[in-house]
C-alpha cells in the first residue's frame, strides 16, 4: 500500500503513519504499483553468409582459351552416309580420321586393274570380296568407332 498524500509505504490502523490521511483497502488496490514483467529471451544469431572470393593470377590470353573439350564432334549419321556411298575409298574411314583408309583405296585399285587387264579376274573379285567383308564389318562396328573418335 502506498498513501495517496505522502507515498509512504507504512500504516498503522489503515492511516498513514507520516500524514495521518485514512487509506482505505479500496484506493490500495486502484493504486497498485505496476508491476514489471521481464522476460528473458535467449536469441540466437541467424547463420552468416560467408563469402570468399578467389583471385586467380592469369594472362588475358589463358583467361580466353576456350575448355579442353573435343569440339570437332562426329555423327553417326554422316559416317553411315560416306559408308554407303564412298565405301570404295574407305570416306567413313577417312570422315573418322583413320589412317585405315588407304587400305580401302588399294584394295579398289588393285581389284580395278585386274578387271581392266583380264590377266588376274581372280584377284579383283578376292579384292572386292575382301573389300565387301571389311564394310560389312564396319556396318556393325561403326557406332562403337564414331564413340571411341569422339571420346578422345
Amino acid at each position: 500500500m502506498i498513501c495517496p498524500n505522502c507515498g509512504a509505504r507504512e500504516f498503522v490502523d489503515e492511516h498513514c503513519k507520516y500524514c495521518g490521511t485514512r487509506v482505505s483497502a479500496v484506493q490500495t488496490q486502484a493504486k497498485k504499483e505496476p508491476e514489471v514483467i521481464v522476460k528473458v529471451v535467449e536469441r540466437q544469431a541467424p547463420p552468416q553468409i560467408i563469402e570468399k572470393i578467389v583471385y586467380v593470377e592469369a594472362s588475358p590470353s589463358e583467361v580466353l582459351q576456350p575448355s579442353p573439350q573435343n569440339t570437332n564432334v562426329k555423327s553417326l549419321g554422316v559416317a553411315y552416309f560416306l559408308l554407303f556411298s564412298l565405301w570404295w575409298v574407305g570416306g567413313h574411314k577417312i570422315y573418322l580420321e583413320k589412317k585405315t583408309w588407304l587400305l580401302y583405296f588399294l584394295l579398289t585399285a588393285t581389284g580395278y586393274l585386274g578387271i581392266r587387264s583380264f590377266d588376274n579376274f581372280a584377284l579383283s573379285i578376292m579384292c572386292f570380296l575382301v573389300l565387301g567383308l571389311m564394310c560389312f564389318i564396319n556396318l556393325v562396328t561403326l557406332p562403337s568407332q564414331v564413340r571411341e573418335y569422339n571420346s578422345r
